[in-house]
């Protein structure tokens, strides 16, 4: 009988199909994948890596690749640029750290990135939630960088990032680096905050002044006009310096980065999500080997490897450890400290 080079193919495949799952007189009724060598090292290597991953995850921060993002290195990293420009170097202000923090978070929750939200509010708004009040006030943010350094060279390499790093109005600044779920991957979101605090020169006499209307303007309207008023209401209080903000191609790719979009986002994959690769690549395996294993023993339920079905189970039973292992497990097992 004459065959066709796709049939001749195809018997042969389902052949090797036949030769690695079903048990018949050709393997001597011992499927070669459930005796396979190779599957019993994957297996003890996943669950090796799976008890790797676990003790980890115990003395890091859960997103172990972003460790190097730090607040301290990100105001050093401007401290020095100014000193370099013949700047003064910024002072940190706590309010302005909570007001980042409080912008970051808002941004992981709404899913959004960008200067403005979805519901309009604008950077200003968390000024105000924190009681800062200014005079002059800036805007950076970054998402996606693998290290500080990244996003402070990202940062001065753009002019208008650049400009609010190196603007000599501003005297202190706020950082928050703040991780979470992102579009659907895990992501780190910084934040930081430029601004000089308003001061009102208050006359030092114990003799009754009249304010003049600016300053009563000052005093009736401080901190409470609207972030949805447009800017023209607020000449008198602030002058505002909203930066275009940075898209780095790990989450968003446009112009110049579409080439390595597809190569940034797969490492993007890669490093914040290992834990459910390890654990999407351990089921698979599992249920191949359950699938085998049950196979093996109905086909020809007369005729069974005892020493066959003893590794079937010994696979199962690893897979199945290397399933359910967690940080909590390892934890009661190893002694272990946290580090924040």
């Amino acid at each position: 009988m004459d065959y066709t080079l796709e049939e001749e193919f195809l018997k042969k495949f389902l052949l090797q199909l036949k030769l690695l799952f079903m048990p018949f007189e050709g393997n001597n009724f011992s499927p070669k994948f459930l005796q396979s060598k190779i599957l019993l090292y994957c297996v003890v290597c996943l669950l090796i890596l799976k008890i790797f991953i676990s003790l980890i995850s115990l003395n890091l921060p859960q997103n172990i690749f972003f460790a190097d993002i730090t607040r301290t290195a990100l105001t050093n990293f401007v401290n020095q640029g100014r000193e370099a420009a013949g700047l003064n170097s910024l002072s940190e202000n706590k309010m302005l750290d909570q007001a980042a923090l409080l912008k970051a978070e808002d941004m992981i929750k709404n899913n959004y990135f960008s200067h403005e939200s979805p519901g309009g509010i604008t950077p200003w708004h968390w000024f105000k939630i924190t009681g800062y009040n200014y005079k002059y006030a800036a805007e950076n943010l970054a998402i996606g960088f693998l290290d500080s350094k990244d996003v402070y060279n990202a940062w001065y390499n753009s002019v208008s990032h650049k400009d609010n790093m190196l603007n000599p109005n501003y005297k202190e600044f706020g950082t928050a680096v703040l991780t979470g779920n992102f579009n659907g991957n895990n992501a780190t979101i910084v934040v930081q905050l430029f601004a000089s605090p308003l001061t009102l020169n208050i006359p030092a006499s114990n003799k009754e002044v009249m304010p003049t209307a600016e300053y009563k303007f000052l005093i009736e309207n401080l901190g409470t006009i609207s972030d949805n008023q447009p800017n023209e209401s607020n000449t008198i209080i602030s002058k505002e310096v909203l930066s275009q903000f940075s898209e780095y191609p790990i989450l968003k790719a446009t112009g110049e980065n579409n080439g390595n979009a597809f190569y940034l986002q797969f490492l993007n994959f890669i490093f914040y999500r290992y834990e459910e690769i390890a654990q999407s690549i351990i089921y698979s395996i599992l249920i191949l080997v359950a699938l085998a294993s049950l196979i093996n023993i109905l086909v020809h339920f007369n005729i069974q490897n005892r020493g066959l079905i003893l590794r079937s189970l010994l696979l199962i039973s690893l897979l199945l450890v290397s399933a359910f292992l967690d940080r909590n497990i390892i934890a009661m097992i190893v002694p272990h400290k946290i580090i924040i």
